[in-house]
């Protein structure tokens, strides 16, 4: 769809004739109007026989109406929920004698029109039992409804139509099935993958979803009608081939521009197995045979890992014969089961592709429990980019196999370089989803993309010694969870990538009057790629600490955090002006304040101390630095201070009164709390300073006694109290 959308042709191999069908019924252009005159002519003549296979009364005015559901446990139904046109309510009621009446006569009633009675794949993994068929799915009733609908579309003359308004059918069936788990609260969904009949279910009015999935169609048709348009047209514009791509015979050498697949993952997904219910009612074959898959199916004993490989490198030789020289292929990937990551690589390599690059894709969303988890499975997605080398494939000649130890070596050596890279603790799930680095340097390395065990596994030995696990505690003081930290180390030279983010988001609020959270992430994204790439979680919380929503749903900075930004300038020259009446030689800055005064330090340090905010010195010697939060987070602030090699300068981090909480939970941390206390920080408050300043601006002289009196030492508190009143005099 989306060639189509750009203008490009586009060819479809799927062999799935599920997926096909929903590729070709998303992209086909059909008149509308024709599609609502088909569905009013199937509503006129089915929706009054089929109401009536789910009528009760309403147990306040005794009017029949058609309810909406009943709540089974096991075979015994709980209530009935329905909405009285009279009493204008929805309500529950009990199952009552003319209900149970009903039922015994829709049970010995004969199902008017065909329905599928195919067999299911015997697999327990997707809840299948020997025997097992698709018909069971349903109960008497939404059978009865089902082929009575579906009998109707059949007598539709236009094709297009037809198959549309089957789609339409095919999309409802999930709902009406016997698969909706019951649960107190929360609507109807399928919530098992497989076809697992829970114990206490739904079962649906067919008419109400079937005419719901009607108008989402129909929705979504007037969409991709205005973008697609006319431009589909099959077999000159678009191919859809539903077979399997082992073999593309019908396709010529070198003649594809770009090729995007998302593989079969072994076992993780036994796709024509869950799609049978749906191929079965749209009467479409099913070519088992076919399927590159590893199936527990006791009846599919063929499909094992060893067949799987071959037609895997098969398909793959496929795409590289019919893929120009030069170009492209991605290949998408979720599942970190390594002897199965191991074979898709393997096989796109011995097809002669040269791996390029690996894309992480981070989820929209993880939760914090699983994002501080020690270990646990990789979230979001990997695009994995290929390309058709020029010359003649090289195969595996160019690539050796890994030992276990030399592998367990890089696997140690790029964690640690992440963490590093990083500057901070960083959760296990950033670990796991860093293939893309491992691999690289694999491949730098000489190696063949395989992996003899997983990142798990390896960390997991190694920790405690190359790793250990660092506590995260929330507000409280509670652990909630844990972080990889590199043994040994108490500090690195680095800042940590959670500031850095904040500073780039920040930069951006205060750049723009407004921005979406789309066009932040992008911006972040372009500055941090790869083992930098921030989590979307992170991002949103810098943003709801600092901006607030506007009514068209973007980010402006919250006016309190402008005003403290304002101030930064004005408490910079606060500081240099008691500095200056303190006696001492100073340096700021800001404009009037730059000429550096004599210090006895090398041109390198002098460098970098030029970005500290205030400096204050006497002959020759830095007594007393100030960063000003607001530029600068914490850690830059004692990265940039320990290029003052004296241990008697006197170190301030001047910070806004709202901020201390943060500053309270990142003093605490390993990597800072030592190095705090080595260089013996402290700590002055904004609205503090300018209260001294303004008792004390008409004074020549300040006395320097009185001015440290308003720094304040961290102590960690003996016991962590809400409050946050952690600093004292």
């Amino acid at each position: 769809m989306r060639a189509l959308r750009y203008g490009r042709k586009a060819i479809a191999v799927d062999l799935d004739p599920v997926a096909t069908f929903i590729t070709r019924m998303s992209a086909i252009a059909v008149d509308l109007n024709k599609f609502t005159e088909s569905f009013e002519t199937i509503k006129g003549k089915t929706k009054r026989e089929i109401q009536a296979l789910y009528l009760t009364k309403c147990p306040k005015c005794g009017l029949e109406t058609p309810f909406h559901y009943i709540v089974f446990e096991g075979s015994v139904p709980q209530k009935i929920r329905l909405s009285c046109p009279n009493c204008k309510l929805a309500l529950d009621k009990s199952f009552s004698e003319d209900d149970e009446r009903r039922a015994e006569e829709i049970e010995e009633t004969e199902i008017p029109y065909w329905y599928p009675k195919d067999e299911l794949i015997w697999n327990s993994r997707v809840n299948v039992h020997k025997g097992m068929k698709v018909s069971d799915l349903f109960s008497k009733r939404n059978l009865i409804a089902l082929s009575t609908i579906l009998h109707e579309i059949e007598e539709i003359k236009d094709n297009d139509i037809k198959d549309l308004m089957k789609f339409t059918f095919s999309s409802a069936l999930p709902q009406t099935s016997k698969l909706l788990v019951y649960t107190e609260g929360s609507g109807p969904s399928w919530k098992v993958r497989g076809y697992w009949i829970p114990e206490k279910r739904w079962e649906m009015n067919v008419w109400r979803f079937f005419e719901n999935r009607f108008k989402m169609t129909l929705k979504g048709k007037e969409e991709s009608n205005a973008t697609v348009g006319d431009f589909f047209r099959e077999g000159e514009t678009a191919w859809i081939f539903t077979q399997s791509a082992t073999d593309l015979a019908n396709i010529d050498d070198s003649t594809i521009d770009y090729v995007f697949t998302d593989p079969p993952y072994g076992d993780s997904v036994p796709y024509l197995e869950l799609d049978f219910m749906y191929a079965s009612w749209l009467k479409f074959p099913m070519e088992f045979e076919d399927e590159i898959i590893i199936s527990d199916s006791p009846v599919r004993k063929d499909k094992n890992f060893e067949m799987y490989f071959k037609m895997l490198a098969r398909a793959f030789r496929e795409v590289y014969r019919v893929l120009k020289a030069g170009k492209w292929m991605t290949v998408t990937f979720h599942n970190t089961d390594i002897k199965i990551y191991n074979a898709i690589i393997r096989a796109v390599v011995l097809a002669g592709f040269d791996l390029e690059k690996i894309v992480y894709q981070p989820p929209a969303a993880v939760s914090a429990k699983a994002q501080l988890a020690p270990y646990g499975s990789a979230k979001g997605d990997y695009y994995i980019r290929f390309r058709k080398t020029e010359r003649e494939s090289l195969g595996l000649a160019v690539y050796s196999e890994i030992d276990k130890e030399r592998y367990e070596r890089i696997i140690v050596d790029t964690v640690k370089k992440l963490i590093a890279e990083r500057g901070e603790p960083i959760p296990y799930s950033i670990i796991v989803n860093s293939y893309p680095i491992i691999y690289d340097e694999l491949k730098k390395s000489g190696y063949l993309f395989s992996a003899p065990e997983g990142i798990e596994e390896i960390l997991k030995r190694n920790l405690n010694e190359e790793f250990v696990l660092v506590d995260v505690k929330n507000d409280k003081g509670k652990v909630i969870g844990q972080k990889w930290w590199v043994k040994g180390v108490k500090f690195l030279d680095r800042v940590p990538l959670s500031e850095r983010v904040e500073a780039i988001t920040m930069d951006i609020l205060n750049k723009e009057l407004k921005v979406s959270f789309d066009d932040v992430l992008r911006q972040i994204y372009e500055k941090f790629t790869n083992a930098l790439t921030p989590d979307t979680q992170s991002v949103k919380e810098v943003l709801e600490k600092y901006a607030e929503k506007t009514k068209d749903g973007k980010w402006r900075l919250k006016p309190k955090i402008r005003q403290r930004e304002n101030e930064h300038n004005s408490i910079v020259e606060m500081l240099a002006i008691i500095g200056n009446k303190i006696g001492l030689d100073v340096y700021a800055d800001i404009e009037g304040w730059r000429k550096m005064p004599h210090l006895d330090l090398t041109s390198e340090n002098l460098e970098r101390i030029r970005e500290i905010d205030v400096i204050w010195a006497l002959n020759g010697n830095i007594t007393h630095e100030f960063e000003v939060e607001n530029t600068t987070g914490i850690t830059e602030a004692i990265v940039r201070g320990s290029n003052i090699p004296s241990t008697k300068t006197k170190r301030y981090i001047v910070i806004p009164e709202e901020r201390q909480d943060f500053f309270y939970r990142r003093i605490l941390e390993p990597m800072l709390k030592e190095k705090v206390e080595e260089y013996n920080w402290q700590f002055m408050f904004y609205d503090a300073l300018k209260t001294f300043y303004e008792e004390r601006k008409r004074k020549k002289i300040i006395d320097l006694s009185e001015f440290e009196k308003i720094s304040l030492k961290p102590q960690v508190p003996k016991k962590t109290v809400e409050t946050l009143e952690f600093f004292t005099n």
